[in-house]
Formats: C-alpha cells, structure tokens, sequence
C-alpha cells in the first residue's frame, strides 16, 4: 500500500532476498489484464528496500517492510495514500476489508490478473492464538508475537500470493474513511483458521521513522 507518494508499505517476508533493481511498483492498477483503463496506472523503479530491524522469519515476527521509490507517484483519484492508525484510532473492526493478488488457492504459485478483496472481523489474539496451538506444526508452546493481529471467519481468508497486502479497516466516526491496522502476512491454510497480518500500530513508530529517512523531496540514501 502506499503511504507517502514515495514509499510503500508491504511484508519483509515478500521481498526478503531481493534487490531494489528486482522490484517494481504499478499504482493504480486492479485488473491486468484491461487494456483500455479508465483510470491510468502509474509504473516506479525502486530505490531502496528497507526491512524491519527485528524481522525473524524463523521466529516470524516484525514482517514489515517499505519500498522507497526512485519517483514519487503523482496523487491521482486511483493513487493515494492509505491512513495509518495511531494507538489511540478507534475504528470497526468487525467489518475489515483485505485486498490482494492472490489466486485464491492454497498453494498455488503466481499471481492473479484481478485484484480481490474479502471482508474479514479483526479475531482477538488470545483466541488467535489457542487456533494455532492445536496445530501440529505449530504445537501447544507456540505463541504468536505481539507484532501480530488477526483476522478471519469460515472460508473467508486471504491466501498464497495475497502476502504484503493492507487490511482495512473503517473509523467509527461515520467520515468513511479506513485506517489501515494490518498487512497480509501468514497463515496456515485458507479459509480453516484466522489469518495472521502484521500489526500497523504495533510497527508505527518504526514505519514513522524510516519514513522520515527518506522524504520526497530529499535526495536518496541507503539504509
């Protein structure tokens, strides 16, 4: 998701291993496959990747990473920035909205040509974490870090190729808007148990400062 015209806001565990000159960045698109847009995309080379300083992917915790753009995206009605939320921002999290690529098929590698979302109500991460305990995989010992929330019901869940994509949620004022509170990061299965997404609040500050390191109108630097 974009969060300032020159930075993106995605999962470490999705581009971890890659290179900036590896990635690319298409704003504004939701079906690949349309060639006669009515709202046109815009298409950024990478500058620098930056990975959350506490990412462990054996540990899977702090799964939050940016993309700093080489150009800033033009602010268009289909290219904007998405609201973060603060530790105070109260917002409805029974009706949560998760967008993403994915194919809708466990497993199943590649991405889809139609952007896809699904509404999801945020499941608390004690009960989250009970689920996963009766996993085998996982075991009765496992708990799930707090840079983790959940989300999911039956058979709706985000899935393979999903992974870096934001999850919405809409504030409690009756203004409309949504704050981003996650981001697509893992889950055992699609559809059988709740899904787990990084945690925005919990990664704000870190988010906050990265950002800060690399303005828009300031010339690029590595972290």
């Amino acid at each position: 998701s974009i969060i300032y015209p020159n930075i993106i806001l995605t999962t470490a565990h999705t581009i971890s291993g890659l290179s900036a000159v590896d990635l690319r960045v298409k704003a504004g698109v939701w079906n690949t496959t349309n060639i006669l847009e009515s709202d046109k995309h815009q298409d950024r080379t990478v500058a620098a990747t930056v990975l959350h300083s506490g990412y462990d992917k054996s540990k899977v915790q702090n799964d939050v990473a940016l993309l700093v753009l080489n150009d800033p995206l033009e602010i268009t009605d289909n290219v904007a920035p998405v609201c973060l939320p603060s530790r105070d921002t109260i917002f409805n999290s029974t009706d949560c909205i998760a967008t993403g690529w994915g194919v809708g098929n466990f497993g199943n590698k590649g991405i889809g040509s139609v952007l896809r979302m699904v509404h999801l109500p945020l499941v608390d991460s004690n009960k989250c974490q009970e689920e996963f305990r009766k996993v085998p995989k996982l075991g009765p010992n496992f708990n799930l870090h707090s840079s983790f929330i959940c989300a999911g019901r039956d058979l709706a869940d985000t899935c393979t190729g999903d992974g870096g994509g934001p999850l919405v949620c809409p504030l409690l004022d009756d203004s409309g808007k949504y704050v981003q509170i996650g981001i697509t990061s893992w889950g055992i299965g699609c559809g059988d148990l709740p899904g787990a997404y990084s945690s925005v609040i919990a990664a704000r500050e870190w988010i906050d400062t990265m950002s800060d390191a690399f303005p828009a109108t300031s010339p690029r630097q590595s972290l």
